[in-house]
């Protein structure tokens, strides 16, 4: 197998057949008992994220197996957003929008929205990748933090335009979710506390 990446979480790999594999890290820091017990938990977690935002029809990998600390899923041919450049097309922002407002209606929070976790397929179409920090919770507060990481990935790496980008995102979030005026509310309380934490 091909090594594809490898974080702090998660070693990630390409077999021969065009499938990813997901084996989550050991940490030795842990007892081995109970990071055995929380990796493949965890592991565990994410498979059930995946098929259940498969189940309503969220582009998101296909799952084919999850084995203790193990998960081999569909890789999603296209491009990294976080590639494409500074500039985004408006387009995306939309497509964006309409995805997480239906996640989110759905109670599914990614965990880590970044724009390395979306990827433009050959189709044309977005797809969300990585639940490895994804939960599900009826939160207005989870939703508003996985908007403001999305943020803060844009201003980051997409500068040129991630104001305005994020501007029509929120538009089109709000129309397509149920709770998007509530979380784009309280959007605002935790840009206020991270911006405390700052001057700290």
């Amino acid at each position: 197998m091909k090594l594809l990446s490898r974080g702090a979480e998660a070693e990630i790999f390409l077999d021969s057949k065009g499938l990813i594999h997901k084996f989550r890290v050991v940490k030795n820091y842990r007892h081995k008992d109970l990071d055995n017990v929380l990796r493949f938990e965890r592991s565990r977690k994410e498979a059930n994220i995946l098929r259940k935002a498969l189940k309503i029809g969220l582009p998101v990998p296909r799952v084919f197996e999850q084995k203790d600390d193990l998960l081999i899923i569909e890789k999603i041919s296209g491009v990294n957003v976080a590639s494409i450049g500074t500039e985004l097309s408006l387009r995306i922002a939309v497509q964006i929008a309409e995805i997480l407002a239906r996640m989110h209606d759905e109670n599914i929070i990614h965990g880590d929205l970044t724009t390395s976790n979306i990827i433009l397929g050959v189709d044309e179409k977005l797809y969300i990748i990585d639940f490895g920090l994804g939960t599900t919770s009826t939160r207005i507060e989870d939703k508003a933090v996985d908007l403001h990481v999305l943020e803060e990935s844009l201003e980051a790496r997409h500068p040129i335009n991630s104001a305005h980008f994020f501007e029509i995102f929120c538009e089109h979030y709000k129309k397509n979710s149920s709770k998007g005026r509530a979380v784009i509310q309280r959007l605002q309380k935790v840009r206020s506390r991270g911006r405390n934490k700052l001057q700290v």
